[in-house]
């Protein structure tokens, strides 16, 4: 049998290690791992000095954007920018314009992505109004219900919640306490600075989020909490995992970068939600990257557009940056300081996020899995450059940032989605993931 790719170089295979061999790739799946004289005959090789094979990464917490926030980003340019950055997965977020509430909204979405998609997307949604159309998102493939707990009555907590965990679904979660974020708000009044934003979105609203929806959720349902960024939420986790809550903690690739002091200097492009921390919360999150308490790192990809980042009124500055572009050579530059090893990389990038939303046939390298793929070079320096991304969102806070490793390049399904930052993939070759329960 002739296979379709042969990629060879150092390949990453869990409970293994770095091996030197190759991959064969054959319909879409892995047929063949081993060393380069094993392999079958291809029609197409890929081989480069000083490769590193790894599985197909994947990005559990992207917002793709889409409908009517196409200005900001479409899901053409949002998963070209994905394969340039080495995912073949993404997971995007309901919050769009109309949100992605009810099956049919579900089902619209999926629609007009089919036709743009450059690798595989999956889809969060919020909760609908009725049980029945919750279960009916679940049939159709959703991979989480998101709470955004700013904006969400807690009653609604107490309902969703526990019909998740009946549907064997998991409760992907933005913690940050309502109370405490209106009392801050009614403190502060209009956000003027920096300073203020800080204080609306200060480390006891997260801490008091997460506190909040673990003691609702109990053992009733899988918490995924999303880009915990404080060293007292992470006490808080730890505490409830020792009493037997099932819940998995994300971590985004700023927060184990940058700081408040960071904020300051960069400014508005910088702002996200949660803020950027202290030094002694960056540090914690290491300590928990390390340590295991960090499940997954998700970029938490929030493009907009230019002029809105840059306005003057610091209140109607949406929070939110780019990141899939960025991740991956901020991890590999990790790696080469010696802070990160290529083994726990794939963990946080692929095992773990194919595992908590059980993206079968991902995340691995194995004989059967998806032929989803990301090639590495961990000697390659380059500088961050915003105007040359595929998002259409042209800023960063990692601007001018020197990295060193990248994506060479990314394989979904079996073909070549994009090599050396370009996509050589066409619209509508990524699929749809639907999730089964």
């Amino acid at each position: 049998m002739e296979a379709d790719w042969n990629i060879i170089g150092k390949v990453y295979v869990s409970r293994i290690g770095l091996m030197d061999g190759g991959i064969s790739l054959n319909e879409g799946r892995i047929i063949r791992i081993g060393r380069v004289s094993s392999l079958p005959r291809s029609r197409r090789v890929f081989r480069r000095r000083g490769i590193i094979i790894l599985p197909g990464l994947i990005d559990c917490h992207v917002h793709l954007r889409g409908l009517n926030l196409s200005y900001k980003e479409d899901f053409y340019t949002g998963t070209c920018a994905a394969a340039a950055g080495g995912f073949a997965t993404v997971l995007d977020m309901p919050n769009t314009d109309p949100p992605t509430d009810s099956p049919q909204r579900l089902r619209d979405k999926m629609e007009e992505a089919s036709k743009e998609i450059v690798v595989d997307v999956g889809f969060h949604v919020y909760p609908p109004r009725l049980g029945e159309e919750l279960r009916e998102m679940r049939r159709l493939g959703a991979a989480s219900v998101k709470l955004y707990m700013p904006i969400l009555d807690p009653s609604r907590l107490r309902e969703v919640i526990p019909l998740c965990g009946s549907l064997d679904m998991p409760v992907t979660v933005h913690p940050e306490s309502r109370r405490v974020i209106e009392e801050a708000s009614a403190e502060v009044g209009c956000v003027d600075s920096i300073g203020d934003f800080l204080h609306v979105h200060s480390v006891r609203a997260e801490v008091e989020g997460v506190r909040e929806v673990l003691k609702t959720a109990g053992r009733s349902a899988m918490i995924h909490l999303c880009h915990i960024s404080t060293r007292d939420s992470l006490r808080v986790v730890e505490g409830a995992r020792s009493k037997g809550l099932a819940c998995t903690v994300e971590a985004t690739p700023h927060h184990l970068t940058l700081t408040s002091e960071d904020l300051f200097r960069i400014g508005s492009v910088g702002l996200t939600v949660p803020p950027l921390r202290s030094s002694l919360d960056l540090d914690a999150l290491w300590s928990g990257l390390i340590g295991g308490e960090v499940d997954v790192i998700g970029s938490d990809h929030a493009p907009h557009a230019l002029d809105e980042k840059l306005k003057s009124d610091l209140g109607a500055v949406p929070p939110g940056i780019p990141g899939l572009e960025t991740t991956l050579p901020i991890l590999t530059t990790f790696i080469s300081q010696g802070r990160l090893s290529i083994e726990l990389l794939v963990r946080l990038l692929a095992e773990k996020p194919s595992q908590i939303f059980n993206l079968k046939g991902k995340g691995f390298i194995e004989e059967g899995f998806k032929g989803d793929l990301t090639v590495i070079d961990l000697k390659s320096e380059h500088v961050v450059r915003p105007e040359s991304f595929k998002s259409k969102a042209k800023y960063s806070p990692f601007s001018g940032f020197k990295c060193r490793g990248k994506a060479v390049a990314t394989f979904v399904g079996g073909s070549l989605a994009a090599e050396d930052g370009m996509v050589m993939a066409e619209p509508g070759s990524g699929r749809i993931l639907r999730v089964a329960g």
